[in-house]
């Protein structure tokens, strides 16, 4: 958990709507070209599957912790990720309403903090459910003797250290644009102001300070108001890394659809989730070393 005045010592000093509206353009199209491509797919042929994913287990467990449910987990998820569909055209006004052509950090306020805060959220679900899916149906096709999924410690690492983010931000996800809407505008119109942020906190109480509790679940990347000369770099190597995904995403479907039918998969689609697999490790391990630098840059400008 990070705490509201930690979050905004943590950005850059300034920074520009043009620059969030082009992010917010950059994940809409990551969440159709990635994602929605496969989510039919991916609920057709996991219905009813009786899953031995140690991943999809752990995250079946933990999501138990946040929300009350008696459908498969999976279906949640495929839920969540449907969902935001409908939600960036909100998203965008909310970004015009809230914020000026130049956005300073220091004159943000606690409403324009949680819609930062949600579009970071939003940044952090759409790659960790790729991920997610990916990783899950590779185990299901391991486990019927399918190709062994060979993933560098980074990534293993990235989805076991996030996977808590992942279930605490599920009900977020789930809102509709009316929910959205009704939650955003209790928010406090106030500017946050470390002096006075405690007795915010005390009189206001946390539905008017942070209502989808987003500081408890959100990494807190700032991706927003971060990558500065990098954005542009970030997007383009964040989309391909993301194609891939997709790509080796569809391979691990047909293969597990081989293994279910005959027991044997094709040594063509085996050798193709291979290759894939190796560009994955290399396009990830490319942008971490963008994030990286830019929270270098960060460091230097908010010190």
């Amino acid at each position: 958990m990070i705490s509201i005045i930690d979050y905004l010592k943590s950005l850059v000093p300034s920074a520009e709507r043009r620059e969030m509206l082009s992010t917010l353009t950059a994940l809409r199209n990551e969440h159709n070209d990635t994602l929605m491509p496969v989510v039919n797919e991916v609920r057709e042929q996991l219905s009813g599957h009786q899953f031995q994913s140690k991943l999809y287990k752990d995250f079946d467990l933990r999501l138990r912790r946040h929300v009350q449910f008696n459908q498969p987990a999976m279906d949640l998820v495929l839920k969540a990720v449907e969902n935001l569909q409908s939600i960036f055209p909100f998203l965008e006004k909310e970004i015009h309403s809230n914020f000026g052509p130049q956005i300073a950090t220091a004159a943000l306020t606690y409403d324009s903090v949680n819609v930062l805060r949600y579009l970071d959220s939003v940044a952090f679900y759409i790659r960790y459910a790729r991920k997610f899916l990916l990783k899950v149906v590779a185990d299901e096709a391991a486990a019927l003797g399918g190709t062994k999924p060979d993933w560098v410690r980074g990534e293993l690492d990235y989805l076991d250290q996030n996977l808590d983010n992942f279930a605490g931000l599920l009900l977020a996800m789930l809102k509709s644009e009316g929910e959205l809407r009704a939650v955003f505008r209790k928010v406090s119109t106030a500017v946050v102001d470390e002096a006075t942020s405690d007795l915010a906190m005390k009189s206001l109480g946390n539905d008017k300070i942070d209502p989808l509790k987003l500081s408890q679940f959100s990494p807190q990347k700032n991706w927003l108001m971060s990558f500065g000369k990098m954005l542009a770099e970030w997007q383009v190597n964040r989309y391909r890394s993301g194609k891939e995904d997709l790509a080796a995403l569809q391979m691990r479907l047909q293969e597990l659809r081989e293994l279910q039918a005959s027991g044997k998969a094709s040594p063509v689609v085996q050798k193709a989730i291979g290759n894939l697999e190796d560009r994955i490790g290399k396009l990830d391990a490319k942008l971490n070393e963008i994030e990286e630098a830019a929270r270098e840059d960060r460091g230097v400008l908010t010190q």
